[in-house]
Order: C-alpha cells, then sequence, then structure tokens
C-alpha cells in the first residue's frame, strides 16, 4: 500500500510540475538547422530544440553566439536568454543542442525613417558641437562618415520594396538552456 501511495504522489508531483497555472508545458518543437529559414517564421514566439556548430561566441560578454549547420553562409543568432548568463568562447567550433525561443525583429519603413532621423540628429550634433568647440569631436574617427549607413538604408529599402511582406523579418533565438555535444 505503500509503494502505490509513493507512486500516485511521484505522478501527482511530474503532473503538477508540467501543468503550472493550468496549462501543460509542451515539448519544445524540434527544427532541423538546415531547415531553419523555412521553419522558423511560423515559429516565432515559440519554443524550439536545435543543433548546430557555434563558429563565433562575442567576447564581450559573451551574450551572442552564432551557430550553423550544413552551408556556412546561414547564420544562426543567438542571444543569452534569462536562464543562461552567457556562452564561453571555448564553444566556438563545438556541437551545441539548444532550447531557445525564436524571436523576430522586422526591418520596414518606420524603423527605416527612425534610423535616418537617428543619424540627422547625431550630424546635427556635431555640426552644433564643432560651432561651439572648433572641433569635430570625433577626432580619433577623422573619417567618420553617415555614408555606408546610408547606402546599406538604401539596400534595406529596395529589399523591402521587393518583398512581398512589406517588411523585412530578422530571426533570432533567445536562448533557455544549451549543452555541448561531445
Amino acid at each position: 500500500m505503500k509503494k502505490l501511495i509513493s507512486i500516485i504522489f511521484i505522478l501527482s508531483i511530474f503532473t503538477f510540475s508540467n501543468n503550472v497555472n493550468g496549462q501543460t508545458k509542451e515539448s519544445p518543437t524540434t527544427v532541423n538547422i538546415n531547415q531553419f529559414d523555412e521553419k522558423a517564421e511560423s515559429l516565432i514566439g515559440q519554443e524550439i530544440k536545435i543543433t548546430g556548430t557555434v563558429v563565433h561566441v562575442c567576447e564581450h560578454g559573451g551574450k551572442r553566439m552564432f551557430i550553423i549547420g550544413d552551408n556556412p553562409e546561414k547564420r544562426i543568432k543567438i542571444t543569452a536568454g534569462e536562464e543562461v548568463s552567457s556562452f564561453k568562447t571555448e564553444l566556438e567550433g563545438s556541437s551545441v543542442t539548444l532550447i531557445g525561443t525564436i524571436q523576430e525583429k522586422r526591418i520596414d519603413e518606420a524603423f527605416l525613417t527612425n534610423w535616418e532621423a537617428e543619424l540627422a540628429a547625431e550630424k546635427e550634433a556635431e555640426v552644433e558641437h564643432k560651432i561651439h568647440t572648433g572641433k569635430d569631436g570625433h577626432e580619433e574617427h577623422a573619417d567618420h562618415d553617415n555614408s555606408e549607413t546610408v547606402k546599406q538604408i538604401s539596400s534595406l529599402r529596395k529589399q523591402i520594396k521587393a518583398s512581398k511582406k512589406g517588411y523585412l523579418s530578422i530571426l533570432s533565438i533567445d536562448c533557455n538552456a544549451y549543452t555541448e555535444n561531445k
């Protein structure tokens, strides 16, 4: 009888832990890294499980890393989520399996217009600084020029115009947990 009560108790704890606030916690959807581009948009905001090779870990804080599959040109940006403090640079070259939520950043006309306004404000601040001090404020960056950024904005605008959606979708994964595959 004690054994039966123990089994029921263990099962009730398991059921409770998977049923928080009346919602059953589902397993993450497994996504093949080589099919990420085709599947990710339909899974925005959902938790997934994915395996890939780490090609870069940002050295300043380790809050970002990039993984690839068979095609090294298709990198997926991974950011450290609330449950992951950072990624170690020693992961570069390793295979990792991670669980995380797909995030989307949309680049649309409003985003580009805002970006242009920020550039104009920066330029205006530089002019004001030069008027008041006689210095341009960027002596250490003598070739400070927004022309590359303006070209990038123009290129993004053309891509948006060519897209059927009216925006560009930049997808990444907010990592909740990961393991290095040995």
